[in-house]
């Protein structure tokens, strides 16, 4: 049926990703996700233009995460945080002073 939902999508868990502003370390962003399951979990940094300039992978545990990413190398401007694992992903917006 054209309308019905695509129950993978209708039924996956919700990612919740923040991003905590780190003003002793401008070098470096945090990035707080709380994982549904244990899982590995894709960190993609984005430019605005939407090209990839960095993947890592983690192993999420259940529960709250906290990761630290070198961000340095870029220069100032907005960029995407793409948070993903087996089940979802979701977009946050970062803009680096």
């Amino acid at each position: 049926m054209p309308n019905e939902p695509n129950n993978l999508t209708a039924n996956a868990p919700t990612v919740i990703c923040s991003l905590i502003n780190n003003t002793s370390n401008p070098n470096t962003l945090q990035i707080q996700y709380n994982a549904p399951q244990t899982q590995p979990t894709t960190l993609q940094i984005y430019n605005i233009m939407g090209r990839l300039l960095t993947t890592q992978t983690f192993d999420a545990t259940k529960g709250i995460n906290t990761w630290q990413m070198p961000v340095g190398m870029y220069p100032a401007g907005v960029y995407l945080l793409q948070v993903s694992n087996t089940n979802s992903k979701e977009t946050v917006k970062w803009i680096k002073e």
